[in-house]
Formats: structure tokens, sequence, C-alpha cells
């Protein structure tokens, strides 16, 4: 039987493990629709991803259902997702200078 105290050390290691995947997935997910929808579409894209978003990346509205269920967890997804969209949005705003940035990254991140 696992004492009470390594019970909470698998829960944060758990936690963090699941944070950091998810803010791995969300730029490419965010990148690749990005470059690939056309403008009017992106546009419907960027404010159903903040205010909708889904179960495993939260919008505002999808943070606030999730709330009484996962509490601090909810929370941490929706910040992952927030962290993650934003830094594909960068990403896909230097793509407009440096076209198949998409790519590059998948290059620079095999492990995605």
């Amino acid at each position: 039987m696992i004492a009470q105290p390594d019970l909470f050390i698998i829960k944060g290691y758990l936690r963090q493990r699941l944070r950091r995947l998810q803010h791995d997935c969300h730029p490419v997910r965010t990148l690749s629709l990005l470059e690939f929808l056309p403008p009017l579409r992106r546009t419907i894209f960027l404010i159903w991803a903040g205010l909708i978003g889904t179960t495993q990346a939260p919008g505002f509205l999808q943070w606030l259902r999730l709330l009484p269920r996962q509490r601090s967890l909810a929370t941490q997804k929706c910040l992952a997702s927030i962290k993650g969209r934003y830094q594909g949005w960068l990403t896909w705003r230097e793509s407009l200078q440096q076209p198949l940035i998409l790519e590059t990254y998948l290059e620079k991140h095999p492990n995605l």
C-alpha cells in the first residue's frame, strides 16, 4: 500500500507531466490550423479557441464548466492551453515572413 505522502508526490508529478504535454502540443495544432485556414476561418478559430476550446485545451467557457470537478487541474489545463495557443500564434506571425515554418518547427522538435 502506498503511503499518503507518496501518493501526493505521484499526483503532483502526473499533473506536472500533463501540463507539459499539453503545453507542447497546443502550439503545433494552433500553428498548423493558422497556416492552412483561410482568413475568416482563422479569425473564427482564434475566437472559438479563446472562448470555448475543448476539454483538453479549454477556453474560458470550458474552464468554467470544468472548474467544479477538476479545480486546480482545470486552471492548469486552461493556462497551458493559453500559453500554447499564444506560442503557436507568435510562430504563425513569424511564418508570414518565412514560409513553411511548420515543417521547420517539427524538424526542431521531432518528438511531437
